[in-house]
């Protein structure tokens, strides 16, 4: 039975009693309309849960839908960034391929390399780009794992100047690491740690004129370790600052050999920190430079050891 049937038969109940003498029927037609009226208060109780229950649906229905928009606007960049930066790099390592495959018999052997190692610097360059978009659908569709455990900065920062050593030499930067008191260990996946430094020690070499400096610097303050990474390039206009870290957004600065990027570096360079509950700040001035200071929780267990040392000392 429906509820508006159910009414409408306790109140023709109550009108029939109502008809009839009220003496001994008085206590009856009273126990009805308190049913009734406890009914409706229930019934009313209810409605207002599923009300409310509704308004929260539509509520998560609601940000589904913006996750939906925002997933499917990332969709889109990816694509387009695809179709737009990769097609220069393949063009161009077709267009070499063409060359040597016409002319190797004749090529002197020097022309050769020379076109070769333009072919692996676009072909590199490509997989860095794929390898930043990929990160960042990652991130957003909530897939970015890390393993975190105890490491050291400096060994991190050591093997990462290994790896763009060659970089480096290419541009005749020199590259100074130094530490400030003791180093304390901190907790961080080692291959995100390793993606966050080398994409500013990327970023420090491609924005440093040929023969500039870069330092890297670790030092350690209460419960942090600091990483600053400061080059002595353009800079970067301070106006600009605020979009560093955003998808797809570039400076007015260019690079100074024309050393390309995917406008995406920065911003998982934010998202990995965030991830490791550190923090990122720039100071930069035109004409002089830009840094980049890191810092990240220690792990509990240096941090005792520093104490019991501090106090046996």
């Amino acid at each position: 039975m429906s509820e508006s049937e159910d009414f409408l038969r306790m109140r023709s109940e109550v009108i029939s009693l109502l008809k009839k003498q009220q003496g001994e029927d008085q206590e009856k037609i009273k126990a009805m309309l308190d049913k009734m009226a406890t009914s409706f208060l229930q019934k009313q109780e209810q409605t207002d849960i599923l009300n409310a229950r509704l308004d929260e649906a539509k509520r998560e229905s609601g940000k589904n839908k913006n996750a939906i928009q925002d997933f499917d606007r990332v969709k889109n960049d990816f694509l387009s960034i695809c179709a737009h930066d990769l097609k220069s790099p393949i063009s161009s390592m077709l267009s070499f391929l063409d060359i040597l495959k016409d002319d190797w018999q004749q090529m002197p052997p020097q022309e050769r390399l020379g076109i070769m190692s333009r072919m692996e610097r676009a072909g590199r360059h490509s997989l860095s780009l794929i390898s930043d978009l990929l990160d960042t659908v990652q991130y957003e569709s909530g897939k970015f794992n890390i393993k975190p455990e105890a490491v050291l900065l400096s060994q991190l920062c050591k093997e990462t100047v290994s790896h763009t050593q060659g970089n480096l030499n290419n541009k005749e930067i020199t590259c100074k690491f130094t530490t400030h008191g003791s180093e304390l260990k901190v907790k961080m996946d080692p291959q995100k740690g390793i993606q966050i430094i080398n994409n500013l020690l990327s970023n420090a070499i491609k924005f440093t004129p040929r023969g500039g400096n870069i330092e890297i610097v670790l030092s350690h303050k209460e419960k942090r370790m600091y990483l600053e990474i400061k080059d002595s390039g353009q800079g970067i206009p301070e106006d600009e600052i605020h979009v560093l870290f955003q998808r797809f957004q570039k400076t007015s600065t260019s690079s100074t050999e024309g050393e390309k990027g995917s406008g995406l570096g920065l911003n998982i360079v934010k998202q990995l920190v965030d991830l490791h509950q550190g923090t990122i700040d720039v100071k930069s001035e035109l004409g002089i430079g830009t840094s980049f200071i890191l810092s990240f929780p220690v792990t509990e267990s240096t941090m005792l050891l520093k104490l019991f040392s501090g106090r046996k000392a």
